[in-house]
């Protein structure tokens, strides 16, 4: 079976968005709001509102779809490696999500590293979290979501719950996660010449500023992860 015509599409925006953060020289703000434009790929969900909320002290973004359950939530976490993108460039990822399952979903803007290093994406992800349980949403009812580094919040935050004897979501939906920090998988290197997204050289950048080892450096990332 033969590659689509809107996969096609979807790599070439894809390279065109690495080719414009690529830029020698562009500063980390603008190369973030580059990424952020990610969000052209997808379509907007019909039926789906969205509202901002302070949800515990972590800016955060509603995407409501019409006929929402209002006894069941999901919290998702955005991609970007934890160096770019923001609950905008989830959005309507988020949107369509949300709708597929009837219920609404709060969408995270975590904070970003190597402003922020870890845990301080984890500790935004457990805060809304508990701003969930704290409106009223009981845990089997709160779906913990998301796609790449996003991907790798969304188990991460129940495994620290269950670490701490608490309550987790009732359920997991993570989409391509960014579990292998070592970058030891032989993909990595396998797939440098077809991927437009990344590369060993983007994911160990991010994985520097994120961890701190090695130290972030000024060399602009090829995209998000």
């Amino acid at each position: 079976m033969g590659v689509s015509p809107q996969a096609h599409e979807f790599a070439e925006f894809l390279a065109s968005v690495s080719a414009k953060s690529s830029t020698p020289g562009l500063d980390l703000a603008v190369i973030r709001d580059i990424v952020d434009s990610n969000h052209k790929a997808s379509t907007e969900p019909e039926g789906v509102t969205y509202a901002e909320v302070d949800a515990g002290g972590v800016p955060a973004l509603w995407a409501i779809p019409e006929g929402a359950d209002p006894d069941r939530a999901l919290l998702h976490f955005h991609f970007g490696g934890s160096v770019t993108a923001s609950m905008h460039s989830d959005r309507k990822a988020a949107g369509h999500i949300a709708k597929a399952a009837g219920a609404r979903s709060l969408v995270v803007d975590f904070r970003l590293a190597p402003e922020h290093p870890y845990p301080a994406q984890l500790d935004d992800a457990e805060t809304a979290y508990r701003w969930l349980l704290s409106q009223g949403y009981e845990p089997q009812n709160i779906g913990s979501t998301g796609h790449s580094i996003g991907g790798t919040l969304a188990v991460m935050l129940p495994l620290r719950l269950l670490a701490k004897g608490e309550a987790t979501p009732g359920a997991i939906v993570s989409v391509s996660p960014w579990t292998d920090l070592t970058l030891q998988n032989p993909a990595v290197d396998a797939n440098e010449t077809s991927d437009r997204m990344l590369s060993r050289g983007t994911l160990e950048l991010f994985r520097g500023a994120w961890l701190r080892t090695p130290p972030w450096t000024s060399h602009p990332p090829r995209s998000a992860s």
